[in-house]
């Protein structure tokens, strides 16, 4: 190449004219491509100087399409555009098509870098339509190409496969030969598999891509595809040859100049040591971001950002990870804004002809934008749904294990319950051996896990295969997302499908006591946020299990001492009962104000003796439940339901059985308060720290936001109608109004709320899920029978349109608009509309999940209330006026309560007396 190099520098010295000077000038900055950009940028732009000077229009047009693709190259994507634009006006000027068709591919791959997709593919389709008319079989494959770069930066990955398969096809058929085109198509099909998850595919397609340029000595092109197979081999966790390839694809850039492929090494680097959790990840994120700010590549840089805030956030360094996030959101705008601005004013100065059909193209790119911005919104709520709903299944887990006083009952319901709720493979707890020299397997999720267990698997804690040893020996959770390239994992016949395993300690007062183990089928399966969240369950499992071993010793005690602690239980509310003032010893709440008893008649011990234990019965009208401690009853919880024969409910019965139960435990065990409470307030810190994170619309909103970015603003009314429940087959009987907007002066004739059959709303047998109804004229549209019509004109609508919501195969209900007069719809302004209705299903379906789950929470809330109000009382007679208070109040029921047996000799009268 240098050869070839001081060859044409020789004949340049001597050319015997300026047009051979250019043509010269343009055929040196080809061969330095390949090995100084900067220097072929120099000559480059030393060929567009001459070629104005002459003039020489052909030659100037194929310096500027060269000096494009080097601005392209180096991220100056506007500069790049300009050129292009200047060479096509040129082109068209000398009808030259084979000059027109190199405008047209350029355009197209600049097109897609800035984003403007179907300008892209609209450009390559226009060049392959031209090479075909040339006949130029090679021009053609190119186009293709093209094609499918387009579609496969708008996601559409298997049609991306499809052309660049047609294009490979091509060049290794054709009868021409071109081995760059042929390794650039490799390395896109490469790309194309890579975001379509077959990465095995991928990588073959990649090392291909690479071995031919390499062979070609295609030097400025070695960065894009080295790049790519370092994104396939971490894909496949293979980290050690990610990190090669990404090393190797910093260096050819930073000898190229290449700033643009240099930042994406970065990311890339950076992204590998971010994985394998070392700090050196921070300094290139940060080299990344310097060099896009000195290119004021926007792009790469609030990509930069991004990762820079999810470093920091992973090291616990919030501040700084917030300042990130900013950054990245700020940047992500104007990235999207400048672009477009840019690109509009330049065209207006090129083509001013063509400015009625550029708006409409512009239009088009907001909406792609908009649809990305939604897209990631809905990423970003989704992530935040996820760890919500993590912490959640922590929470049941936690909640669902609190109650279990069994140590091999308790382990088994841990590890069954974090299986199903996580979706794991499988999950194993070990405990350390009294000596702590071994992990002992006690419990495993399913029939495999019972199996393990009988077969009294055990793990030595030395033993350094083995990451279960290693997470009990380091305090430190440890992951292994691909186990095959792990020497540390001890593989088990029984579990042949285990591809990433996670293993955390479970730490009591700083003292390891056993070892959660969970398994997932997929590679790649676990995060650091799921370390975080596994350390939480595995400390809330580590406490659990030894309040359980604390139990089992203390029933082991109980068994010996029980009957001689029924009988001191007995004496001493014997002697409690008999020195307590009369007054104090029940109270009554009726009619919203509470009392004492009446005075009580004088102590049966049947209340004391243990013969009465199984319930306590005031009368024949009233429900009454006994008040015990330690299996000896001491005084009872009685409800006087409104009629004689009224039933209480289940969930009535449930919050009465619940507070006397913990009536009890307050009253015998007052000095437990401190540790209760503090139990109470970390859970209700999970509660509230999930609802801040939770975010909520309203079907208002969604309608005004409908309304301002379709057809329907054009409408006198529109409305949200949805189903009582989602339809998946056939069609609802009843839709409600759930929002409902009218245009200034126009009357309302729906309201929030109204329901309407199917019979009352006969457009509703027109529309189905996958079809929305237009009618512009009533009057005019043969689908309108004469008794439709008449209702349509009771409503005041001439013209309608409804829209269904749907989301997957659930039918949500519909989106209606209506208008007094005629109003035509075009078919964009349809698909605009019909686009932006299927976005506001989600949200809608977002909001109706996320009322369903507040109506949940609010009866979980009552139980929290009432216990919560009793643990404030220090005495037994706060607690009895407390639990009876709350009772009443909540189930607007007359209710008293009373300890001992204060209706021996009487009956109770409405005022709560006995006679």
């Amino acid at each position: 190449m240098s050869e070839k190099i001081q060859e044409l520098e020789n004949k340049l010295a001597n050319a015997a004219n300026q047009e051979e000077k250019v043509n010269l000038l343009i055929e040196l900055t080809a061969a330095l491509a390949g090995t100084d950009i900067k220097k072929a940028m120099t000559r480059c732009a030393e060929a567009i100087e001459c070629a104005r000077a002459i003039p020489y229009p052909t030659g100037l047009a194929r310096s500027l399409i060269r000096h494009s693709q080097f601005n392209s190259q180096l991220g100056n994507y506007h500069a790049a555009l300009e050129q292009v634009i200047e060479a096509q006006a040129i082109y068209e000027n000398l009808e030259d098509n084979k000059g027109i068709f190199e405008t047209l591919v350029t355009l197209s791959n600049i097109y897609q870098v800035l984003g403007n997709y179907a300008d892209s593919l609209e450009c390559a389709l226009q060049a392959r339509r031209l090479a075909q008319t040339l006949g130029d079989e090679h021009r053609e494959t190119k186009a293709i190409f093209y094609m499918g770069l387009a579609v496969g930066q708008a996601d559409e990955h298997e049609k991306a496969l499809a052309y660049y398969q047609e294009a490979l096809d091509m060049y290794e058929s054709g009868s021409f030969e071109d081995e760059y085109g042929r390794s650039l198509t490799l390395n896109n099909m490469a790309m194309a598999l890579y975001r379509m998850g077959a990465y095995e595919d991928a990588l073959s397609y990649g090392l291909k891509s690479l071995k031919l340029t390499q062979q070609l000595g295609g030097k400025h092109f070695e960065p894009v595809v080295l790049d790519t197979v370092s994104l396939i081999y971490v894909k496949l966790g293979d980290l050690n040859s990610g990190l090669e390839y990404a090393l190797e694809c910093l260096h050819s850039s930073q000898q190229l100049s290449l700033v643009q492929q240099q930042v994406w090494a970065l990311h890339a680097i950076g992204r590998i040591y971010q994985q394998q959790q070392d700090t050196q990840a921070l300094d290139y994120f940060h080299q990344a971001q310097e060099l896009a700010q000195q290119i004021n590549a926007k792009r790469e840089l609030y990509e930069s950002h991004e990762l820079l805030a999810e470093a920091y956030e992973s090291q616990g360094d919030y501040e700084k990870a917030f300042i990130h996030y900013k950054q990245f959101h700020k940047l992500n705008k104007e990235a999207f804004n400048d672009e477009s601005n840019a690109r509009l004013q330049t065209l207006n100065v090129q083509h001013q002809t063509e400015i009625a059909q550029r708006e409409a193209k512009i239009f088009e790119q907001k909406n792609i934008e908009l649809e990305k911005e939604i897209k990631e919104r809905k990423e970003a709520e989704a992530l935040l749904a996820k760890r919500a709903s993590e912490l959640e299944m922590v929470s049941r887990v936690s909640t669902s294990t609190t109650s279990i006083r069994e140590t091999d009952k308790l382990l088994q319901e841990v590890v069954d319950l974090t299986k199903s709720h996580f979706g794991l493979y499988h999950v194993h707890i070990y405990l350390l051996d009294a000596n702590g020299q071994t992990l002992i397997l006690v419990a495993g999720a399913g029939d495999v896990g019972r199996q393990m267990v009988s077969e009294g698997h055990d793990i030595p804690l030395h033993r350094k295969q083995s990451l279960v040893a290693q997470a009990a020996r380091s305090k430190q959770g440890v992951t292994v997302n691909d186990v095959r390239e792990n020497p540390a994992f001890l593989p088990h016949p029984l579990l042949p499908n285990t591809r990433a395993e996670m293993t955390v300690p479970m730490i009591v007062s700083d003292q390891v006591i056993g070892v959660l183990d969970v398994q997932s089928d997929e590679v790649g399966r676990f995060t650091e946020q799921d370390i975080m969240i596994a350390t939480t369950l595995a400390a809330q499992i580590g406490v659990a299990l030894e309040n359980a071993r604390s139990f089992e010793k203390a029933q082991e005690a109980v068994a010996n001492l029980n009957e001689l602690t029924r009988g001191l239980t007995r004496e001493g509310w014997q002697d409690f009962l008999v020195n307590r003032v009369v007054e104090d010893m029940g109270f009554v709440y009726d009619a919203s104000q509470l009392t004492s008893l009446q005075p009580l008649a004088e102590v049966e011990n049947v209340w004391l003796s243990g013969e009465n234990e199984s319930g306590l019965t005031v009368d024949d009208s009233s429900i009454t439940y006994p008040i015990t401690v330690h299996d000896v009853p001491i005084g009872q919880l009685a409800i006087v339901p409104d009629e004689v024969s009224e039933d209480v409910g289940l969930d009535i019965a449930e919050i009465i059985s619940a507070v006397t139960e913990h009536l009890g435990v307050r009253i015998e065990n007052i000095r437990l308060f401190e540790q209760t409470q503090a139990a109470l307030e970390e859970s209700e810190a999970l509660y509230v720290g999930s609802e801040r994170i939770v975010v909520s619309n309203t079907e208002k909103g969604v309608l005004r936001g409908l309304i301002e970015s379709t057809i329907l603003k054009n409408m006198d009314g529109a409305n949200i109608f949805m189903f009582d429940e989602p339809v998946e087959d056939g069609m609802a009987r009843d839709v409600t109004a759930v929002a409902v907007w009218e245009n200034e002066g126009v009357p309302r004739t729906v309201q929030v709320g109204t329901r309407f059959t199917v019979e009352q709303v006969p457009l509703m047998k027109m529309i189905t899920p996958e079809r929305s109804i237009v009618v512009t004229n009533i009057y005019e549209d043969p689908r309108i029978d004469d008794a439709t019509r008449q209702i349509l004109e009771n409503y005041g609508m001439i013209s309608f349109v409804l829209f269904p919501m749907v989301v997957g195969s659930q039918w949500l209900g519909m989106v209606s608009g209506q208008s007094i007069s005629p109003v035509v719809i075009n078919d964009a302004q349809q698909r605009q509309a019909s686009s932006l209705v299927s976005q506001a299903s989600v949200v809608l379906q977002t909001i109706v999940l996320f009322r369903q789950e507040q109506a949940r929470a609010r009866r979980e809330q009552l139980l929290r209330e009432i216990a919560t109000k009793m643990r404030s009382s220090t005495d037994v007679d706060t607690i009895m006026r407390t639990a009876v208070t709350e009772i009443g109040k909540t189930l607007g029921r007359r209710s008293f309560i009373e300890l001992g047996n204060s209706h021996a000799n009487g009956d109770r009268n409405d005022n709560g007396a006995t006679s």
